[in-house]
């Protein structure tokens, strides 16, 4: 089970979307919000709970829709594990603001594991979107209704290793407390895609 946690008031978030804040205590009305988001709201941390179970199955659910960027793309994201490996993937879904939003899709989108320890030792990883590309022709389109759920998403496999959650010697893993583990997903902004065909 995939749940999500509003990020933290504004004025503690960090202004490089890069540096993720710490998890936030308690919510506030920006990530996950499926009505009006905020103008700022750049950025979401996804609750992952019953992190074991997921990775039993090797595959998680999509998470519960929210919205990034100015009006606002809506999104969910997912892990999927490998033998070694575990991966975080994004997929565009119809939302209110479609009409007047830039499509393709064109921003960086920073999915940044959470050091759960304080010590802010967070894992960042920048998925750029190469809407030009043939293998990503269609995917940062604008989604259309009844097609969206279809969609696989697309992402980075590769992520980090799975063994960033194991315990060694008896310390707990930074990442993963109380079989929970956090990711902030925010946004960047890319250069526009050039079509050269």
């Amino acid at each position: 089970m995939t749940q999500t946690v509003t990020p933290a008031a504004k004025g503690e978030v960090s202004s490089d979307p890069r540096v993720p804040s710490p998890a936030p205590s308690s919510p506030t009305p920006c990530g996950g919000h499926e009505g009006s988001p905020p103008l700022d709201c750049n950025w979401f941390i996804w609750r992952v709970d019953n992190f074991a179970d997921i990775e039993e199955k090797c595959c998680g659910d999509w998470c519960e829709p929210f919205y990034l960027g100015q009006p606002g793309y809506r999104m969910q994201a997912k892990i999927e594990f490998s033998t070694y490996m575990f991966g975080a993937y994004i997929r565009l879904i119809c939302g209110d603001y479609d009409a007047c939003l830039q499509w393709p899709f064109d921003r960086d989108v920073y999915f940044s594991i959470l050091d759960q320890t304080g010590c802010a030792n967070h894992i960042v990883r920048v998925l750029r979107p190469y809407p030009c590309d043939s293998d990503e022709k269609g995917i940062w389109d604008r989604p259309k209704a009844g097609e969206c759920e279809k969609q696989i998403g697309w992402g980075l496999p590769d992520l980090g290793l799975r063994s960033l959650f194991c315990t060694k010697m008896g310390k707990p893993s930074a990442y993963l407390r109380n079989d929970t583990l956090y990711i902030q997903i925010s946004l960047g902004k890319t250069p526009p895609c050039t079509d050269v065909s």
